[in-house]
């Protein structure tokens, strides 16, 4: 929910945890740009490629977590044990992948677009290889 009370924006959001998670990623950071008149800190995007076909869900576009590795040559994106609803999930991804049914397909090997959620997880993972 969006809103305007006496010239104050009001924001509903909603109560399982990974709507309210999303709903405050994707709505609260351009309210308070405009309100504030204040930039807020937009998180870095890699190009990685898909380790698994991501299952699409029709008619709306989806935020997945995923765990974010890299291979020595680039970034690798591989979607978290069990795409469920709960804090765990939204804990242990390192990025998100922002996901559409109008595209039609997500496959092996595709380049896709991250949002990096925890730097310093994928800098653990680079020192690994």
């Amino acid at each position: 929910m969006l809103g305007v009370i006496q010239g104050k924006p009001v924001v509903g959001i909603p109560g399982p945890p990974h709507a309210a998670i999303v709903v405050t990623e994707q709505l609260l950071p351009p309210l308070l740009e405009k309100y504030l008149r204040n930039p807020c800190n937009a998180r870095p995007e890699v190009q990685a490629v898909l380790r698994e076909d991501f299952k699409i869900r029709p008619n709306n576009e989806w935020f997945n977590r995923v765990h974010v590795s890299w291979n020595g040559k680039g970034y690798e994106v591989y979607p978290l044990k069990e795409m469920g609803d709960t804090v765990e999930n939204f804990v242990d991804a390192s990025g998100i992948v922002r996901i559409s049914s109008t595209k039609g397909h997500y496959k092996k090997g595709e380049n896709v677009g991250v949002e990096l959620l925890c730097e310093e997880k994928i800098i653990k993972q680079k020192s690994l290889v």
